[in-house]
């Protein structure tokens, strides 16, 4: 991995040269290295998705009404959902081996998410948000996925398909995020 020196609270830049929030890359201190650090975990929130195709971002809340409530309780969708609805996120990473994993609600009318970085679908690319009862709060998993770069990159999610037994193509989605393999 490439190591950067970073001074705390430096914003890193994003492919359109805006700001990322300090809580989407931890740079990890590297020992008996002061001032080097190396970005190990991305994390981004649904809602600062941009969308590609589709209708825009609808809020939605696990339990209901979100008033109070911190902003983790609220996932996302595009609203009304279609086939190929698309939406894109940045982040930045050093080159290595990650899991990416989805936070997400399952229920009867979600769909299946193809998901890809830098125009490459990651993993198996697909993750099913179908459940006939639906899950508040469920995680899906792709191990494995290879950043091949250190920098910049674009996580972008296609909902291409759905579940033989959905009623529609929601994508209902807190956050998603890239942990070091080795951290699991």
């Amino acid at each position: 991995m490439t190591l950067r020196k970073l001074k705390v609270g430096v914003p890193v830049l994003d492919v359109l040269g805006q700001n990322l929030f300090w809580n989407k890359v931890w740079y990890d201190k590297v020992a008996g290295t002061p001032g080097l650090y190396e970005a190990r975990f991305a994390r981004m929130w649904h809602n600062e998705a941009v969308v590609l195709a589709g209708n825009t971002l609808a809020k939605g809340a696990a339990g209901g009404d979100d008033v109070g409530r911190p902003p983790f309780h609220s996932y996302w969708f595009q609203s009304a959902a279609a086939l190929n609805d698309s939406f894109e996120n940045y982040f930045a990473l050093d080159a290595g081996t990650y899991d990416f994993e989805v936070l997400c609600r399952t229920a009867d009318n979600a769909g299946i998410v193809q998901w890809s970085v830098d125009g490459d679908v990651i993993g198996t690319g697909a993750t099913d948000m179908y459940s006939g009862s639906g899950v508040q709060y469920a995680s899906r998993i792709i191990s494995l996925v290879t950043i091949a770069t250190d920098g910049n990159h674009t996580l972008t999610g296609l909902v291409n398909s759905k579940n033989g037994s959905s009623t529609g193509y929601r994508a209902y989605i807190y956050k998603y995020f890239f942990r070091e393999h080795s951290e699991f």
